[in-house]
C-alpha cells in the first residue's frame, strides 16, 4: 500500500485533488467515493467562474 503523498507525487496531482480509497466490492464505499467525486467536480466548476 502506498501513502497519499507517494501517490500524489507519482501521478503529479495537486493538493486540491482528493485521493479517496475505495473498495469497489462495497456499495457504501463506492457511494461515498462517487459523492466525493461529484462534490469535487461541482466545487471546481463553481470556482472556475468566480
Amino acid at each position: 500500500t502506498h501513502g497519499e503523498e507517494e501517490l500524489r507525487e507519482a501521478l503529479t496531482l495537486s493538493p486540491q485533488v482528493p485521493i479517496v480509497r475505495t473498495d469497489a466490492r462495497d456499495r457504501e464505499s463506492v457511494k461515498s467515493t462517487l459523492i466525493t467525486l461529484v462534490e469535487h467536480a461541482l466545487s471546481s466548476h463553481v470556482s472556475a467562474f468566480r
